[in-house]
């Protein structure tokens, strides 16, 4: 019987609760940390940094993992979030001012929860892996993406077009693209208030009968606690599935198994 793919929500630097996970409930890594999932594939979905205490760990590890899984007859898929967006900006930026806030890339990242030890030990390779992250990607008859908005479909017509513009985006020293870009990934439940009317068409441009994101809390779209939160979200029919637990705010770490 061949392993589902497991679709891992936002962790924000909470690198002890995705070991916990993978090691006690998924049963892909060894108590040593090395892999034993087998040809199970692993899909996360982005926020790998900010708001929690291990940003530079949990990159690290995902790396890492990504090879060992390969090595194994397994696979790792890395999704972009847009807190990744935002921690390159200020490393790349810095004090440069945004033209739509008026703050600093170094501030709208320190606002969003940035840890200024992450921004001190960022590493060149850990640069190097965020800039070829993809921003969706296509899985059975499930489309999965960070962010619940639509706004992928300004970056290309399919998947890879839409991949492909992002890479371009996290290579440029272009500080209006990357503001005008991060502007519109940072937009949150669009998905939830705008129903079908912009989910259909995202499926029937991108493939797919169900999209399956993060970003956006379950907490605040059910309008309860983080910490009473306890499963993923479907909604829209069943055409959406939110996986935010709302980690850094005592909510659970989530997954959705694909069959």
């Amino acid at each position: 019987m061949t392993r589902p793919t497991y679709v891992i929500a936002d962790i924000h630097g909470h690198y002890e609760p995705l070991i916990k996970l993978l090691k006690r409930e998924l049963w892909v890594i060894n108590d040593d940390l090395t892999w034993c999932g087998g040809e199970t594939h692993l899909c996360f979905i982005g926020d790998y940094v900010n708001r929690g205490p291990d940003g530079l760990k949990v990159l690290d590890f995902l790396i890492s993992l990504e090879i060992q899984a390969e090595h194994h007859g397994g696979r790792v898929t890395a999704l972009l979030g847009n807190h990744e967006g935002v921690f390159l900006a200020a490393h790349r930026f810095g004090s440069l001012t945004n033209t739509g806030t008026g703050e600093s890339f170094y501030q709208t990242w320190q606002m969003g929860g940035g840890i200024e030890t992450d921004l001190l030990g960022l590493t060149p390779e850990q640069v190097a892996w965020i800039t070829h992250l993809p921003a969706m990607v296509l899985i059975g008859d499930h489309l999965i993406m960070h962010a619940d908005t639509p706004f992928y479909r300004n970056y290309g017509e399919t998947i890879e077009a839409v991949n492909a513009r992002f890479t371009e985006i996290l290579r440029s020293f272009d500080p209006q693209v990357w503001d005008q870009w991060l502007k519109e990934f940072s937009a949150h439940r669009v998905f939830w208030r705008e129903g079908e009317s912009v989910i259909h068409p995202m499926l029937k441009q991108f493939g797919g009968r169900c999209i399956i994101h993060g970003h956006s809390r379950i907490g605040t779209a059910l309008a309860i606690p983080d910490v009473q939160v306890t499963e993923v979200h479907r909604y829209a029919a069943d055409h959406c599935i939110g996986i935010d637990g709302g980690i850094t705010d005592g909510g659970p770490l989530l997954y959705y198994a694909i069959p």
